[in-house]
């Protein structure tokens, strides 16, 4: 592309801004011209094709629904006429007027149900009654066609009759109906009017004992079969296999495209023609349009020029335009010539004032570099905060630098750090995470909050010290993480221009960076000490064999595990749940075994999720349901205790505030219920083993016939012998 642009260049001369742009604004009206005309080709015939496939989806359905509510009709008369009680009789009396009853019987179901044949049996196979329609001239016996009780698709007599066939109650004979399908698919053409052709192919046996043939009947002789499916030629084929009784059947249901063809092409002539004639206007439009906006363009360049030799004196200064756009007055060239000129102006004051902002700069560096430094070379938060808000205020001089933590779950900021005066704001001072106030705004909008004058600011009036007149608050954000807010106050009035704001928010990166590794330790620290501690208390527990001891010392070392204010130990029984072992009530208040129950139960949701449960606040839990006796508690956290991959006791803990107990205390605590599960299944063992060793020391004290019996017959065998 590169070098065709610059072939185009160099042949046609190309050497002003005004000629290149005429050429790409040329390209660019064709291009758009050549692809608006093949983007509306290409969603014409896609849109053609997705029409005709919703039509044919639509009207298959519509058929399929039709001739499967005709197999349920069928049926349905089939029954009426079995059960009918004068049919039965008919049957039985056989004479004369019994036949026309099964006559007058079967004339009724016929032009009931719009039926094509009817034919009743006795109980010796013999046709009682035989009615066809014209399209069914010929008469014959189906009973062999079909067992009792199905509906089907048979060929007879080389057509495809859909028939239906009921035993008549008490084994008097058989009642078997039809349609002629061919009839019937023309009929629901004509009733659903639909423009299309219609064809069903099924593979059925002609006769009995008869290999399957493939049957093929539509509404018209040269239905297209064995055309392919969507759109080929002409046409637009659709399939669809639905079942018709017993037997299934593939719908094929054709629409001719000639006509949506014309009219696509009609219309996409005249969306040709119309853009063509768009992209002409438009070109000659640009032309015009470019001549206007390259002469202030041609101005710029010209003082750049100028600027370029060093000339820093020149200004550019834009002639009113005589046109009606007015390039050049306040728009955005006017923006870019007035930008032009503050750039050159600036550009002479840095000539000027160099030396002063490379100092700047250094110092800024340097303050930076010290405070990365002093981060990186701690993992103790407390004392990485003291010396980022005593370090920022040695360096920069500012009148109060402060450190506010966040804590999310109560929603609030607590003061952690401050250097400088302090007010009456100690450390612990908490502010709501809210926008009212300066610290809680810079938290929740993730950026830099600055207040130049804080007696023109009077939202925030109530953040500042007596001596304050400006202050900034920068959130120490890691990744998209708030730790915290780091809140700087200056007794200047604008202390804070970019310049600063840049090198606040790049030091309070590195505080919130030093400040996560320092969290991320103490993290690190705690689950290596929580990992020591349930070390310890598995080897203490899986080492106690006593059942009545086992579960004291499980909630003693739960209590070393994770800080709570009760704790409880359940083991199921039966349909009891019973405490083993509790911590934290008092010798009054003694936990009581409770009846388990289907639904609402905590144990019940426990056994069956086999997962920890932790309930927030129990204050406001639906499924808590408080005893008066039981203490006030908020926090509650549940663990199943497993044993052979089966429920069967839990593990409760309980503190008096809300929200005390997180995902990885569950965890924790989990871990510790399966080394209580394992506690108490070795401790079981040991106590079913003493028992029975005890019972085989009590058998070896008896004597050998009170162990082992002897048998009746060996005692009078012994007695006829003496």
């Amino acid at each position: 592309m590169k070098n065709l642009w610059l072939s185009l260049t160099n042949f046609f001369r190309l050497r002003t801004l005004r000629d290149k742009l005429r050429v790409v604004i040329t390209l660019l009206m064709v291009l758009s011209l050549l692809g608006s005309s093949a983007a509306f080709v290409v969603s014409t015939i896609l849109t053609q094709n997705q029409l005709l496939r919703r039509q044919t989806e639509a009207s298959s359905q519509q058929l399929t629904q039709a001739l499967e509510s005709r197999v349920r009709n069928l049926e349905s008369a089939a029954q009426l006429l079995a059960n009918d009680p004068e049919v039965g009789r008919a049957l039985q009396t056989n004479n004369e007027d019994s036949l026309a009853v099964l006559n007058s019987r079967a004339v009724a179901v016929r032009e009931r149900f719009e039926l094509g044949l009817v034919q009743i049996y006795n109980a010796d196979g013999l046709a009682r009654t035989n009615l066809l329609l014209a399209s069914l001239y010929r008469e014959t016996a189906l009973l062999e066609q079909l067992p009792p009780g199905s509906s089907a698709v048979r060929v007879v007599n080389d057509q495809a009759l859909l028939l239906s066939r009921t035993a008549i109650p008490t084994d008097l004979g058989d009642v078997i109906l039809g349609l002629d399908l061919h009839e019937e698919i023309r009929r629901l053409l004509n009733r659903y009017r639909l423009s299309a052709e219609l064809g069903l192919q099924f593979t059925t046996p002609a006769l009995p004992d008869a290999p399957a043939v493939l049957m093929r009947i539509a509404t018209s002789d040269g239905f297209p079969f064995d055309a392919p499916l969507g759109r080929s030629a002409n046409l637009y084929k659709h399939h669809l296999p639905f079942q018709l009784g017993e037997t299934p059947v593939d719908l094929l249901l054709t629409y001719s495209t000639t006509d949506i063809q014309h009219i696509a092409t009609s219309g996409i002539l005249v969306m040709l023609l119309s853009t063509a004639i768009t992209t002409a206007l438009l070109i000659a439009l640009s032309m015009r349009l470019l001549r206007i906006l390259v002469q202030p363009i041609q101005q710029i360049s010209t003082a750049a020029a100028a600027v370029a030799t060093g000339d820093l004196t020149h200004r550019i200064a834009i002639q009113p335009s005589d046109s009606w756009l007015h390039v050049g007055q306040g728009d955005e060239i006017a923006l870019v010539a007035d930008a032009f000129n503050r750039m050159v102006s600036d550009l002479q004051d840095s000539y000027t004032h160099l030396e002063t902002r490379v100092a700047a700069r250094t110092h800024e560096l340097a303050v930076a570099a010290e405070l990365a430094r002093d981060v990186s070379a701690n993992l103790d938060a407390g004392w990485i905060l003291q010396t980022a808000v005593q370090t920022i205020r040695r360096q920069l001089g500012y009148y109060r630098v402060s450190v506010f933590l966040l804590d999310a779950a109560a929603r609030q900021l607590a003061l952690y750090e401050v250097s400088g005066e302090t007010g009456p704001y100690a450390r612990g001072y908490t502010i709501p995470l809210q926008p009212d106030t300066l610290v809680g705004a810079a938290a929740l909008m993730h950026t830099a909050c600055v207040v130049p004058n804080v007696t023109a600011e009077q939202r925030f009036a109530h953040d500042w010290l007596p001596q304050s007149r400006s202050g900034v608050a920068v959130p120490l954000l890691f990744g998209q993480e708030v730790l915290g807010v780091l809140e700087i106050q200056s007794q200047t009035e604008n202390d804070f221009p970019i310049e600063t704001l840049n090198l606040l928010n790049t030091l309070a990166d590195q505080v919130a960076m030093g400040l996560h590794n320092a969290q991320q330790y103490a993290a690190e620290q705690k689950r290596r000490r929580l990992a020591e501690i349930l070390e310890l208390t598995g080897r203490v527990l899986v080492g106690s064999l006593n059942l009545t001891e086992l579960p004291g010392r499980a909630l003693s070392a739960l209590k070393a595990l994770l800080p709570h204010d009760r704790s409880s130990l359940w083991l199921a029984e039966a349909e009891w749940l019973k405490p083993l072992a509790q911590y934290g009530y008092s010798d009054e208040l003694r936990l009581e075994a409770k009846r388990l129950t289907v639904q609402g139960d905590l144990y019940q949701h426990l056994s069956t999720e086999r997962q920890p449960l932790i309930i927030a606040d129990i204050a406001v839990a639906p499924q808590w349901q408080q005893r008066p006796w039981l203490p006030g508690d908020r926090a509650w956290l549940g663990v199943p205790i497993l044993s052979h991959d089966k429920v069967v006791g839990m593990v409760c803990l309980s503190r008096n505030v809300p929200d005390a107990f997180s995902a990885e205390d569950a965890m924790w605590v989990q871990s510790f219920a399966a080394q209580v599960g394992i506690a108490l299944e070795n401790a079981g063992l040991y106590a079913r083993l003493t028992a029975v060793n005890a019972r085989l020391t009590q058998a070896q004290k008896q004597p050998m016939e009170a162990v082992y019996p002897m048998p009746a017959e060996w005692i009078m065998l012994s007695e006829r012998k003496r």
